[in-house]
């Protein structure tokens, strides 16, 4: 609640290099998050090779680039299966892959 409450105001460019670096966090501790997911007594077994953890950094990115680009502030109810997210990609061009 308080990082929302610290992000509510600010400008776009800004969001970006919030989600960036921590981005680039998760991926410098790969390794030690996927241990730690697996030492985890309640939850599923994570992935080998903790696919999580680019699953994470790829949304994180994609929150930056829309922040960036607005489609975030534009809502698309999607009845045909054709939204460009669930397409690979969206309007800023970041791609993911389903898993």
């Amino acid at each position: 609640m308080e990082a929302a409450a610290g992000l509510r105001g600010t400008p776009p460019g800004k969001h970006r290099a919030v989600f960036e670096p921590i981005a680039e966090r998760i991926e410098a501790r790969a390794a030690e998050l996927v241990e730690m997911a697996h030492m985890e007594p309640a939850g599923e077994k994570a992935p080998a090779g903790g696919r999580g953890v680019p699953r994470t950094t790829g949304q994180l990115r994609q929150a930056a680039a829309a922040t960036l680009e607005g489609s975030w502030a534009l809502p698309t109810i999607d009845t045909k299966g054709e939204h460009p997210v669930r397409a690979g990609a969206n309007r800023a061009g970041v791609g993911f892959r389903a898993e």
